[in-house]
């Protein structure tokens, strides 16, 4: 599932903020990651995997399947190199 910094934020120590805000940048930067939404507080930043290093790092097109599920349902702009295939 797509997770804001917030999110992120509370898994790790507060030491570590700096540090995780850069991780996520040159992430979604190298095209690790994606963003969906528009950034500011009523619609913060999700970051998840960008599809196609999903891809890479996929045993099969189940595994593959299942994790971008969550991909389904997102809402608001994607930013990082991918977007969501056009209508049928």
């Amino acid at each position: 599932m797509p997770l804001t910094f917030a999110e992120i934020r509370k898994m790790l120590p507060l030491s570590v903020e700096r540090s995780l805000r850069r991780a996520l940048h040159g992430l979604v930067e190298r095209g690790g990651l994606i963003t969906i939404g528009e950034g500011g507080p009523a619609d913060p930043y999700r970051y998840y995997f960008n599809p196609m290093a999903a891809a890479l790092m996929c045993h099969d097109t189940a595994e593959y399947g299942a994790l971008m599920e969550p991909l389904k349902e997102a809402t608001g702009p994607i930013k990082g190199g991918w977007s969501p295939p056009g209508p049928d």
